[in-house]
């Protein structure tokens, strides 16, 4: 932002700070109109911490964000030193660290998750989808790290058949050795991998009348009006928080 430039002044003379209002189409193919980043961000941070499960990155709307904090770095850095805006470097400078605070907040639910069930998220091809690259690289070298620690405290002390997290397959259609987790074959209570409750209740929002939605086995429906609030099954809603319809609470 230049102080000098009428363009981005609002009526009362000071420099504009509502820039961050607009229209487009998220990476979900959602319209959301007139909402802002900021919003998204908080919208993205509680479907994520009230999710059971790990959601889809918003990769788009991090970069934004990222990308909107850099700039708005430079508008408070060209402000520097001069009394007239000094109020207004103030506000944006506080502005900045509440989206920072989101952001990391954000990345940090996610990272959670990730250690929770980090074999589950490399063993699985569409959990491995949702993470980024680095939250990838993550979960590797954080499940390797969890393996050397079992092995030199628990699994070298059990038989062999059982000392390893790990095997190796040799995979047909690449011709090369695959790393899959190791899984119990016994009943589900047995697994070695946890999976997520998705039938488990949650609190959600509305945003956008939905209709109705199966919600149980014998064709049971609920209608899901915009403005509702309500505790539902969260297999109820996951494809409509995942299209923003719906934001968890």
């Amino acid at each position: 932002m230049d102080p000098n430039d009428s363009s981005q002044r609002d009526q009362s003379g000071q420099p504009s700070t509502s820039g961050m209002h607009h229209e487009y189409a998220t990476q979900d193919g959602f319209l959301d109109m007139g909402c802002s980043d900021f919003e998204l961000l908080k919208r993205a941070l509680l479907n994520e911490r009230m999710a059971p499960e790990l959601l889809q990155y918003k990769e788009e709307l991090v970069e934004r964000v990222k990308a909107g904090l850099k700039r708005q770095e430079t508008e408070i850095d060209a402000m520097e030193g001069q009394r007239d805006y000094e109020l207004v470097r103030h506000v944006l400078s506080y502005e900045q660290d509440r989206v920072r605070f989101l952001l990391k907040a954000y990345l940090r639910a996610r990272l959670e998750k990730i250690e929770q069930s980090a074999g589950s998220m490399l063993d699985t091809e569409t959990l491995r989808e949702r993470l980024s690259k680095q939250e990838r690289s993550y979960a590797s070298s954080f499940f390797v790290a969890m393996g050397r620690y079992m092995k030199s405290s628990v699994l070298n002390d059990l038989p062999p058949n059982y000392q390893s997290l790990v095997q190796r397959d040799e995979g047909e259609a690449e011709k090369r050795l695959l790393l899959t987790v190791k899984r119990y074959e016994g009943e589900a209570e047995k697994r070695l991998l946890d999976t997520p409750d998705e039938a488990k209740y949650v609190f959600a929002r509305v945003l956008d009348d939905c209709g109705q939605v199966p919600d149980g086995p014998d064709g049971q429906t609920a209608e899901l009006r915009r403005g509702d609030t309500m505790a539902i099954k969260y297999t109820t809603v996951k494809a409509l928080v995942e299209a923003g319809q719906v934001c968890l609470l």
